[in-house]
């Protein structure tokens, strides 16, 4: 397995990162270039293959026409119930047209879309349309509040 570009004050190895990675389904917080020069941050759903973050977004979105401009990043993937844990990192994306069905049908079973509900139906009618954003990661961090929040500590 390639290294992932892990930050010297992570409290993660790369194994209980991946570990993480591979199970959490909450949304990850994308932040982008905007066009008056402030930050945007979105939230999309997200998996972690080939030790690279996945994501997929109609090519009309504006992140994607963001993304266009400037690919550079920053990302969080957070629990959002205690202990607080979670993974945070920069890195470049690259818009990925041929992976776009792919990845939008493994967005669907990981969190758990029914496929005949009315929002896979519409997401997989517009999948010609779609880009799969592969997420490069230049640096990754990992924080856990797990010992520090635990009672008479």
């Amino acid at each position: 397995m390639t290294q992932l570009p892990i930050a010297k004050s992570s409290q993660w190895t790369q194994a209980q990162m991946t570990a993480f990675l591979e199970k959490t389904t909450v949304p990850m917080r994308l932040a982008c270039h905007g066009n008056a020069g402030f930050p945007l941050a979105c939230s999309l759903w997200f998996c972690f293959q080939e030790n690279s973050l996945w994501c997929a977004s109609h090519e009309n979105s504006h992140i994607v026409k963001l993304l266009q401009k400037n690919n550079k990043v920053g990302f969080e993937i957070g629990v959002n119930q205690p202990p607080y844990q979670g993974v945070r990192g920069q890195g470049e994306v690259t818009l990925v047209r041929e992976r776009a069905a792919d990845i939008l049908a493994t967005m669907l079973q990981r969190y758990e879309i029914e496929p005949d509900s009315t929002l896979a139906k519409w997401l997989l009618s517009r999948v010609k349309d779609e880009y799969a954003l592969r997420i490069d990661i230049k640096r990754i961090t990992a924080w856990d509040y797990t010992q520090r929040m635990q009672t008479g500590k």
